[in-house]
């Protein structure tokens, strides 16, 4: 139940926590990683039930998660929500999920992930993704290396799935974004409703 003004919390390495019913405001860009809810190497954790308010950067980022779980947050008029950055490590990237958010006014993406890792090996393991039941609308003003509200162009997915979401466009930029969702290789993408976007998907690979 705490209130962060221009604040954030630090959860680099926590294992087996929580951070919940919580207020964030105006967080400040953290670079790549959350300005709100820094989250490297975490693991076991779940974030539930925050209100997140024009936080800017990666809200809540970004490397190497394992075994989280982001529900029933509502994030308005934020910069990007949700930073994911994954190595080649099969022991991170497990069972990460994304259930029953709302995000209105995101800026540039809502849901990313990486691609390809700089070694050109192949990055961003996930197993067991999984975006649902969750709500992106009213797109904020674009920007321009602006991303889909769901991208998951990951590399390595196995068993991903982006399920029962709803997507709409909203006022601000009609027509300014090409697709709803963007995806590489084999993902699961169904029961969607999507409003609005000139084209659902962009699919790669």
């Amino acid at each position: 139940g705490f209130i962060f003004n221009n604040t954030l919390v630090n959860a680099d390495g926590a294992a087996r926590c929580a951070v919940g019913n919580c207020v964030f405001n105006e967080q400040a860009d953290n670079g790549l990683n959350g300005s709100a809810i820094r989250m490297t190497g975490a693991s076991h954790m779940l974030v539930i039930n925050n209100e997140f308010n024009a936080s800017q950067g990666n809200v809540i980022g970004t490397f190497d998660w394992d075994n989280v779980t982001i529900d029933g947050n509502h994030f308005t008029n934020c910069w990007q929500p949700v930073s994911i950055d994954q190595g080649t490590d099969r022991m991170r990237g497990r069972n990460i999920r994304y259930v029953r958010n709302i995000q209105s006014g995101a800026r540039r993406a809502g849901f990313e992930t990486g691609g390809d890792v700089s070694d050109g090996g192949p990055g961003q393991y996930f197993l067991d993704l999984l975006i649902d039941d969750n709500w992106f609308v009213d797109l904020g003003k674009v920007v321009p290396d602006g991303a889909a509200p769901v991208s998951i162009v990951a590399r390595a997915n196995v068993g991903t799935k982006v399920t029962k979401n709803f997507f709409r466009l909203g006022t601000t930029n009609p027509g300014m974004y090409a697709e709803a969702i963007e995806i590489y290789g084999a993902v699961e993408v169904s029961g969607n409703l999507i409003e609005d976007f000139a084209a659902p998907f962009a699919v790669y690979g």
